[in-house]
């Protein structure tokens, strides 16, 4: 089976198990072994498909007795990915990062296309040509803080 089919059986299967409860627990080696295939694969479906953006928080501990804990965030607690968001922005980042943080901001629908693509060009190195390639991606790094704050400002105000 290929490993793009086995990706996919694998999310169904956790999927399933977070239809009946929004917080699943398992042992990351019962889970390879019930579908013969080795932990790295588990690992890259965590990675891929229940990421913070996509609505899911993943804890793992690792060793003999390992385990998966993966807990279904609440649609409406968008805040609290864009805090997720936050933290992964380093303090330096380049122009692909920010495109990609750019990405998931716009799969959040917090950001229309438009205006995605109207920010990508403020972060393209063209406009930030008066400065070096390094403080480039410092700017870039702290005007995507930024965005995503005031992202999460706009997201408080609405629930107030």
């Amino acid at each position: 089976m290929s490993s793009k089919n086995m990706t996919d059986i694998i999310e169904a299967y956790l999927l399933q198990l977070l239809q009946v409860q929004s917080v699943i627990e398992i042992r990351r080696a019962e889970l390879a072994q019930r579908f013969e295939v080795v932990p790295s694969q588990i690992n890259y479906v965590l990675r891929t498909r229940f990421s913070t953006h996509r609505g899911y928080l993943v804890d793992s501990k690792r060793g003999g007795n390992g385990y998966i804990k993966i807990t279904r965030i609440d649609e409406n607690d968008r805040a609290y990915q864009l805090v997720a968001v936050l933290k992964m922005i380093p303090s330096q980042i380049t122009v692909q990062a920010s495109q990609e943080l750019l990405q998931i901001i716009q799969e959040m629908q917090l950001m229309s296309q438009c205006e995605v693509e109207l920010i990508s060009t403020l972060f393209r190195p063209a406009s930030l040509n008066r400065v070096s390639a390094e403080e480039g991606d410092q700017l870039r790094a702290h005007l995507m803080r930024e965005l995503i704050e005031r992202l999460r400002f706009e997201i408080i105000q609405e629930v107030e």
